[in-house]
């Protein structure tokens, strides 16, 4: 079941075999920030409180956001053909100037720009998109 209160999507699996029994709430352990964030939005929702303190906890930082945006950026431009090099240069250090061929090999913004590309295609594999909607 998904319900709507205060501008806030809650999810809630209802299971049992008896429709006219009695309810109760079971909240999963909260092993971290998130979880811990997502209990108590929801238990703030259904004790008729405004819902706001801990959906702001849900989203996520200035800091994380523009790194989950330089990361699709990364992505985009890896699916559109894109030169480890490329990359670099023109989305992740566009101030840098293009050095030569050995220089960039051996660089350490070289090694930096493959990591990413790497996590921004886990990140993709994991299928973000599934979190934008939840």
């Amino acid at each position: 079941m998904v319900a709507e209160m205060g501008g806030v999507r809650h999810r809630f699996s209802i299971c049992g075999a008896d429709p006219d029994g009695p309810l109760a709430i079971l909240l999963p352990p909260c092993g971290d920030a998130l979880r811990a964030a997502a209990c108590e939005a929801a238990r703030r929702a259904l004790g008729g409180h405004a819902a706001a303190a801990g959906a702001a906890a849900l989203r996520p930082s200035a800091l994380q956001r523009r790194r989950l945006v330089l990361l699709l950026r990364v992505h985009d431009a890896w699916v559109a053909g894109a030169s480890i090099r490329e990359i670099g240069l023109g989305i992740v250090y566009p101030w840098l100037s293009a050095a030569e061929a050995s220089a960039w090999k051996a660089s350490s913004e070289r090694r930096r720009v493959q990591r990413l590309v790497a996590e921004a295609r886990d990140l993709v594999a994991f299928d973000y998109r599934a979190l934008l909607r939840a």
